[in-house]
């Protein structure tokens, strides 16, 4: 693997997101290459800064809430239309073999 291929998976590398065939090249290559592995290392301590400065917040306990409470409206809505369609459904097949019946 030459620079240009590590630079081009940096970033799956950097986040254990490349498979195990290009981590092995990848590697491979940096006991070659000084800066390439420089590069990596620098890429490496500024994700952790980010993730450190960054770290991921919570939602507010109310918007949690809302959302789930939408969600659950969303829910019993179809719910209740999908036992609709299924009424309909019946009383055609009802209809439909009541008049059958009657023709035969």
């Amino acid at each position: 693997m030459d620079c240009a291929k590590v630079k081009e998976f940096l970033y799956r590398f950097i986040d254990n997101e490349a498979d195990s065939t290009v981590i092995a090249h990848i590697e491979r290559h940096l006991k070659d290459c000084p800066l390439c592995e420089k590069e990596i290392n620098k890429e490496k301590k500024l994700d952790c800064l980010i993730r450190e400065h960054f770290s991921k917040d919570e939602a507010p306990a109310h918007l949690r809430e809302a959302i789930a409470r939408r969600l659950q409206v969303k829910r019993q809505r179809q719910r209740y239309l999908l036992g609709l369609f299924i009424l309909v459904v019946l009383i055609a097949i009802a209809c439909i073999w009541f008049t059958l019946m009657r023709f035969s």
